[in-house]
């Protein structure tokens, strides 16, 4: 009886009914999901990436470069931007540096002068005389001459004689030493000693006979 009833029209009906019920949903469900974005989305955003990030940098004002630098340097003379390669008055060739600054720049860490060529970047030839470590590009101090007659010493570190005003080496540093020229010079202690033995035995000889 099962079978014949499974056979029936009324049957066949109701399981095409439920077929198409089950298609539509599906079909339904297909509908919601979104489409995937077009390879041409990609691209136009990826453009758009690429320009936010060039807007961050300047380029170099010099002709021959116009390097794209996001760290640029500004000339305090002409105001222009420059590169890391461009950033002193020599390399961009600034006409408005300023030729009157010649002052000799000092090392914050050891105290030397350093050597500044014209033109030249202070902060940097401070930088490149710090990592040779405080060797390198020392402005030497001119070596003078001692002024006593017959000595050859010159040596960077002299002496001025507060009486003739001559320079002098350490070891004619004195004014016993050096023979100086004034003419007002007090006798050492050992000159004074010897000047004051025949004083000393006028009076002895004074008093006896007495």
């Amino acid at each position: 009886m099962n079978v014949a009833l499974y056979s029936t029209p009324r049957f066949g009906a109701l399981k095409h009914t439920i077929q198409s019920e089950e298609q539509r949903n599906s079909s339904s469900g297909d509908d919601v999901a979104q489409p995937p974005s077009s390879p041409s989305n990609n691209s136009s955003h990826q453009h758009e990436d690429a320009q936010d990030l060039l807007s961050f940098g300047t380029h170099c004002d010099v002709k021959d470069c116009r390097q794209l630098d996001f760290l640029p340097f500004r000339c305090d003379s002409c105001t222009q931007t420059f590169c890391l390669d461009h950033r002193t008055y020599e390399s961009h060739k600034c006409s408005a540096a300023p030729n009157q600054d010649i002052r000799i720049p000092e090392c914050p860490k050891c105290q030397q002068k350093i050597q500044r060529p014209r033109g030249s970047d202070a902060a940097a030839q401070i930088q490149k005389h710090i990592a040779s470590g405080c060797r390198d590009l020392v402005l030497l101090a001119p070596r003078r001459k001692c002024n006593h007659k017959g000595c050859k010493n010159t040596e960077a570190l002299s002496f001025k004689c507060n009486r003739c005003e001559h320079q002098f080496c350490i070891k004619h540093m004195r004014v016993q030493d050096h023979t100086c020229s004034s003419q007002s010079i007090p006798p050492s202690g050992s000159d004074a000693h010897r000047l004051a033995k025949p004083g000393q035995s006028a009076l002895k000889r004074a008093i006896t006979a007495y």
